[in-house]
């Protein structure tokens, strides 16, 4: 099976972090990285273009990063700039977070109800979650109107629609076929 390169750089960050011992510092400064990269882009289109020379993208990570993040981290935007590779960087930050979220046993769910949960709803279904999966549960709580009532959950691909629209429509399909 063929890996994207946005896999395999992150995996390489991520077992570097493993091996340095050093997996929360290295996640706490890619998120950092990664905000501060959503609003500079230019940041990276920078350290893309042809137009520079490697000297001067070394340059540029020099006087922006090194000092500021872990060296293996600076060593890591370092190759990307090397590979010109920077504009992978945040879908490698994405998958860096699926092996961070994977190696602690967290399961990210997202939970479309009609209306915000309160934060007791939240926390008891969270906790449920947890007793059912095993796993520490975070949770996004997205709104929709058009869910009427009930939740839908999505997590790793799966989908579980315990919404009131699902069951009108389930209602609807069986009195079709008892019509038709």
């Amino acid at each position: 099976m063929t890996q994207t390169a946005q896999k395999v750089y992150a995996d390489a960050l991520f077992q570097a972090a493993l091996e340095l011992d050093q997996l929360e510092e290295i996640h706490t400064q890619l998120a950092a990285l990664s905000q501060v990269i959503a609003h500079t882009p230019e940041f990276l289109v920078l350290l893309a273009s042809p137009a520079m020379t490697p000297s001067d993208k070394e340059k540029v990570l020099r006087e922006t990063l090194e000092g500021q993040i872990a060296p293996a981290l600076y060593n890591f935007m370092r190759i990307l700039s090397d590979k010109a590779r920077t504009p992978l960087l945040p879908q490698i930050v994405s998958e860096f977070e699926v092996l961070y979220r994977q190696h602690h046993g967290i399961l990210l769910v997202t939970a479309v109800s009609a209306v915000p949960f309160t934060p007791d709803q939240q926390q008891k279904l969270t906790q449920k979650l947890e007793s059912l999966t095993g796993k520490k549960i975070l949770m996004d709580n997205q709104v929709d109107p058009s869910v009427l009532g009930g939740v839908i959950l999505r997590y790793e691909g799966k989908e579980i629609d315990g919404s009131v629209r699902e069951r009108l429509a389930g209602l609807r399909r069986s009195l079709m076929g008892v019509i038709a």
